[in-house]
């Protein structure tokens, strides 16, 4: 098959310039569409992670929930071995210091808490 035009010396370096324009692009095309399609995957990998450490937690309180007694109501609050110790250790040191020890635990709420000096627990009389 022959051409219906001919071409000279210019018109061959610029058909070769198109193609190789043409092919450059397609390559281009070509990674940029592969970086996108392994950026998907990437994210779907990360998302189902997150999904699964979701569904975890939602497993966990599930199978922490107590349901209370046989007629299946719930109770409100629950006592933990942690909180019966601390209760405990309270008490007792309450009792060893005959009540003492209660009268700094309204220090710890106060702004500045232990300080002294210029931290407005006592100390100056006025603030600097």
């Amino acid at each position: 098959m022959k051409f219906p035009f001919k071409l000279g010396p210019r018109g061959v370096i610029v058909l070769v310039i198109l193609l190789v324009a043409v092919l450059i692009f397609v390559g281009w095309t070509i990674v940029a569409y592969n970086g996108h399609v392994a950026k998907q995957t990437t994210v779907e990998a990360q998302w189902a992670q997150a999904e699964n450490a979701i569904q975890l937690k939602i497993d966990k309180i599930l199978n922490d929930y107590d349901p209370g007694d046989a007629s299946g109501t719930p109770r409100l609050w629950v006592l933990d071995w942690w909180m019966v110790v601390l209760l405990v250790v309270l008490i007792g040191l309450a009792v060893v210091t005959r009540g003492r020890f209660l009268l700094f635990l309204p220090n710890l709420w106060k702004r500045g808490g232990f300080g002294g000096g210029r931290s407005g627990g006592g100390g100056a009389k006025r603030r600097f």
